[in-house]
């Protein structure tokens, strides 16, 4: 979903799917009709979008997209990380490494903030290549600065405030868990400098989480945590916390509650009717279901 969907209505579908094994589409007009915008196979046969992202920031010409494509040959493997600065109607390649680069290798995603040219690039250990680590990328017009910023765990994932170009603030959940900080959820507000335990009060302590960040967090400063099937509310960047979901249910607890939720999504238009919808799963019934709540 555009960061602006509010004002431009569009989504973005990666179909992984035959007869087209991944293809990006896009919507215009909140998904009432779909356009084909990136088809890998049609410039070059064995090839694939692996990862797709939407920067939080615009263009003149539109929305700025990021796809890193692997290309396959007899030699072996090469990535390509693709980007378009007019909402996808062109792309070109903003870079190429090959497996021998390391930073190339591992990636379980990239992210992207909202100050130019600036992402994160998290790295898990695998059983054939062992760098695990999360390296912040400064995309310079010819060649990428790559920093490595943690590198004690692997990571499974950030979450970026919306607002990160002032206030650098960040949520890695780790696998394994930091034994230097006894977290699975470290917090920077450096830009990934520094970093401190990310379970604030209200929490549970030590455990990874998922963070949704309300479109307006510059200003209300509402952020919500996704923790092993309990939800958490805070109103102060993640100062403090308080448990919102399931409602009447418990937190912090193992085995968790018998409703827990998988997945949250804020409304694009959160700031105006404070909706977020969640997707959970009763264990006891063995059946999940979706709603919201405010």
């Amino acid at each position: 979903m555009s960061p602006f969907f509010a004002e431009d209505g569009t989504f973005y579908f990666l179909d992984s799917t035959s007869p087209h094994p991944q293809t990006l589409y896009r919507s215009s007009d909140g998904g009432e009709h779909w356009e084909t915008i990136l088809r890998p196979q049609s410039w070059y046969d064995h090839a694939a979008i692996h990862q797709f992202a939407i920067a939080p920031i615009r263009s003149p010409q539109g929305l700025i997209l990021y796809a890193r494509a692997a290309l396959w040959y007899t030699g072996g493997r090469t990535h390509a990380l693709l980007r378009s600065v007019d909402s996808g109607d062109t792309w070109t390649i903003d870079q190429m490494c090959d497996e021998s680069l390391a930073y190339c290798r591992n990636w379980v995603g990239f992210y992207l903030t909202n100050q130019t040219n600036v992402w994160f690039v998290p790295r898990r250990q695998t059983n054939i290549n062992f760098e695990a680590d999360i390296q912040r990328w400064d995309n310079s017009p010819w060649f990428p600065q790559v920093d490595t910023v943690w590198n004690e765990t692997g990571a499974l994932g950030l979450s970026i405030s919306p607002d990160y170009a002032s206030d650098r603030l960040l949520y890695a959940s780790l696998y394994p868990t930091s034994p230097t900080l006894q977290t699975a959820l470290i917090r920077s507000s450096d830009g990934g400098s520094t970093w401190q335990d990310g379970s604030t009060e209200g929490l549970c302590p030590g455990w990874a989480a998922d963070m949704r960040f309300s479109p307006a967090f510059a200003e209300d400063r509402t952020v919500f945590a996704l923790q092993r099937g309990a939800i958490f509310k805070s109103v102060d960047a993640g100062a403090t916390w308080r448990h919102v979901y399931p409602p009447g249910g418990t937190a912090c607890q193992i085995p968790g509650p018998a409703v827990g939720a998988n997945d949250l999504q804020l409304s694009p238009r959160y700031v105006s009717d404070g909706t977020a919808y969640v997707i959970s799963y009763n264990y006891e019934l063995q059946e999940g279901h979706s709603s919201c709540f405010h």
